[in-house]
């Protein structure tokens, strides 16, 4: 039989020691193009911790996004990782690399990190926005190390995309011939006040966070999720994902697993897609990190 594409392997480290040097060698990826801004994020206890946070960010951003989010877990005990998901962070903001980023990939980049969070303490939180909601998903499904996962807005669908369709779209746009748009059509430029992202998006690299995210779904409708706490942060303004799509896979967890619950904010407080990015100019972290800091510390 033909193994399925997205089959895995884990390498969970037992020791502190363990973690660092994988981290290490996660950092040492950040070549000349990556600017410092953009690398991934280790703030460290000095040893293993009680808790350890794990935050994947979104399509075209990079650590920096969940920088300050994770100085607060930092502050509050935890060791924090923030990998930068490959293809992202480029010093050209106008870079077309996330084109070749694939499913395997970011599944890679997910078990890498969760590999390296169980040498670096005993309860493990991951989150993630948008793509990085998606990998939190997939790890959530398939990772029994996690203790709880916030996955934040995660781009499972498309709002422009009604939900039946989604896995034909996915399907599709992985093989057809790539496509570059500008995150903005009325505004084609990147915004120098943060160099941290990247103004174009590739339809092959949308494609490929779909169809992680319907690996999972795959799975949750066989399996409950392997993680024992899952918050769903949901944002009742988002324009970009498809709200309803994500609350059926919510509901086929449901159906397996007590330990699943939503978080919505009100369409009236008129937040982006984006609501962890503290550069983000419609951004309002006053409102958004309280509630973030206390999903993923589990309370409700």
């Amino acid at each position: 039989m033909k193994p399925h594409p997205l089959n895995f392997q884990y390498f969970p480290t037992e020791t502190y020691a363990q973690a660092t040097r994988r981290i290490e060698e996660l950092q040492s990826r950040d070549s000349e193009d990556i600017p410092s801004v953009s690398q991934t994020i280790f703030m460290t206890q000095g040893g293993r911790t009680d808790w350890v946070v794990v935050w994947f960010h979104g399509y075209t951003s990079s650590p920096f996004q969940f920088k300050q989010l994770g100085e607060i877990c930092h502050q509050l005990g935890a060791n924090v990782l923030i990998p930068r998901v490959p293809y992202h962070g480029q010093l050209d903001p106008y870079t077309n690399e996330t084109r070749h980023l694939t499913a395997r990939k970011m599944r890679q980049c997910v078990n890498e990190a969760i590999d390296i969070a169980t040498g670096l303490g005993e309860k493990i939180s991951i989150g993630g926005l948008s793509m990085g909601g998606v990998m939190t998903i997939w790890a959530a499904q398939f990772r029994t190390e996690v203790d709880v996962a916030v996955p934040i807005s995660p781009a499972l669908g498309f709002e422009i995309i009604p939900g039946t369709l989604t896995p034909l779209a996915a399907e599709l746009f992985r093989f057809l011939p790539n496509l570059d748009r500008w995150w903005d059509k009325n505004n084609p430029t990147a915004d120098p006040t943060r160099p941290h992202t990247h103004a174009r998006i590739s339809t092959r690299a949308l494609a490929n966070i779909l169809w992680l995210g319907l690996h999972a779904r795959r799975q949750a409708c066989k399996k409950p999720p392997a993680a024992r706490q899952i918050r769903m942060v949901l944002n009742e303004n988002d324009h970009v994902v498809n709200n309803q799509y994500i609350l059926s896979m919510m509901d086929l967890w449901k159906n397996k697993s007590k330990s699943v619950h939503t978080y919505s904010f009100n369409d009236t407080h008129s937040l982006p897609h984006d609501i962890v990015d503290p550069t983000n100019p419609k951004q309002n972290i006053e409102l958004v990190y309280p509630v973030l800091i206390n999903q993923i510390q589990g309370i409700p």
